[in-house]
């Protein structure tokens, strides 16, 4: 600020000073963010967001500055984020506030026994081991379980549970079944030899023996038989079972055969030898009367390699039965049953006169409908096909000298290729055909 003085001589005198303004108002934050909590994700971190906060001052404001961003990534913990400005006369105002990024996610398995089974030795118990699992988190983890591995269990199932439990009491459980089977079996003891006994007049027979006792390494067997000594037997071969069976539904079986002896089975009416020709399938289908068989004691049991109504391949089958009484006695019948294949024929007509007199009015393939997968194609002389069908059969299907467009064709000479298939037989032929009208 400048002063001057001037007399009437025009002399000057001035005074100076200055006046400085010195800028003492620090700038101002609005809307400084509350204090933020977020939950940590899968990879151990969590994004926060904010709005940032805006900086004013009295007279300008020269520089802004922040440690983070709104949506940036924070680790497990607490983070101070400090938004920063400074006015032109180098006043600085901070605003902070604490990003805290908590553990809510449990400790997860990242390997985990199998559901182990293991066999009961003769103390009924079993030692199983297994691999311990492992579990990860953010934090360090803690696993406990009910059993260890290379413990002793019982028969049975087991529920063996492990827990997993993280620096912030984040707990996960799992939990895995041991199965320990009793596998040896019980044991049967004096089973009887197989008993051959000779009918009666009534075709049965009484045999006895000495029943057989039973024992196991962990419980008590119980026993059971299909018969009892001195049960009477039918003529033929009876099974006779005895069944142990422990507290572990093991079992352990012990049988034997009672025989009671007959006579020799008889056959009547055996079919003599068969000879058929195929169908399309190149196969017959073929019946028979089927043989009688009789026994004067027990049951008669047949086994045959074919049944009647079956259907036969082309060659020679032969058709066993075998009869049985049950004692070992059989008898059989045997016959040979012979399939040929037809032999495919045609015979096609040279002419058709299509004039409606009802002689050769239409082109007659003679046995054309035994074979239905059939083809007909007739040209012209320069090779156009005029007629084409399948399934010709002399009857609905048949050709009446008409073209495509079912006008009369001239008269002429025509050319035809006929095809047939029956079962694995081809036919083709090939020839010219007269049409006059």
């Amino acid at each position: 600020v400048t002063y001057s003085a001037t007399d009437g001589a025009g002399n000057i005198g001035t005074c100076s000073f200055t006046v400085t303004v010195v800028d003492t108002t620090a700038p101002v934050f609005i809307g400084c963010p509350s204090n933020i909590t977020v939950a940590a994700t899968t990879n151990c971190k969590a994004i926060a967001t904010w709005t940032a906060p805006v900086a004013t001052d009295n007279c300008s404001v020269a520089s802004r500055g922040n440690t983070h961003n709104p949506g940036s990534e924070f680790s497990l913990g607490t983070t101070t984020v400090t938004y920063s400005a400074t006015d032109g006369a180098g006043n600085t105002t901070t605003c902070a506030f604490i990003v805290t990024v908590t553990d809510t996610t449990p400790p997860s398995f990242t390997s985990f026994p199998a559901p182990p089974t293991a066999s009961a030795g003769t103390n009924c118990k079993a030692v199983v081991s297994w691999v311990s699992p492992v579990a990860t988190d953010c934090s360090n983890v803690t696993i406990t379980s009910s059993h260890s591995s290379g413990s002793e269990f019982i028969i049975g199932s087991t529920s063996v549970t492990y827990t997993a439990t993280d620096a912030f009491n984040n707990i996960t459980t799992r939990s895995f079944t041991v199965i320990v089977v009793d596998t040896i079996l019980p044991v049967i003891m004096g089973c009887p030899v197989n008993i051959s006994i000779t009918a009666g007049a009534n075709c049965k027979a009484n045999a006895t023996w000495i029943a057989p006792l039973a024992t196991d390494n962990c419980t008590v067997a119980s026993i059971t038989s299909s018969h009892s000594p001195g049960s009477e037997f039918n003529i033929g071969t009876t099974r006779v079972i005895y069944s142990a069976t422990d507290g572990s539904g093991n079992l352990t079986t012990c049988q034997f055969n009672v025989t009671v002896i007959s006579d020799m089975p008889q056959v009547s009416d055996c079919p003599a030898n068969i000879q058929v020709i195929t169908d399309e399938t190149d196969q017959a289908l073929v019946t028979w009367k089927e043989p009688t068989f009789t026994s004067k004691c027990g049951t008669i049991t047949v086994q045959k390699s074919h049944s009647p109504s079956s259907r036969f391949p082309i060659g020679t089958t032969q058709v066993v039965y075998d009869a049985t009484d049950g004692l070992g006695n059989s008898v059989r019948c045997t016959f040979s049953l012979e399939v040929t294949i037809p032999v495919l024929e045609l015979q096609i007509s040279k002419l058709i006169t299509p004039d409606g007199d009802g002689f050769n009015d239409f082109w007659q393939i003679e046995n054309a409908e035994k074979y239905p997968n059939n083809s007909v194609t007739v040209f012209d002389r320069w090779g156009s096909i005029i007629y084409s069908d399948t399934g010709y059969d002399n009857q609905k299907i048949v050709w009446r000298g008409l073209n495509k467009s079912n006008a009369l064709v001239p008269t002429g000479t025509y050319f035809y290729l006929v095809e047939a298939t029956y079962g694995n037989q081809k036919l083709r032929r090939e020839g010219f055909i007269e049409l006059a009208q």
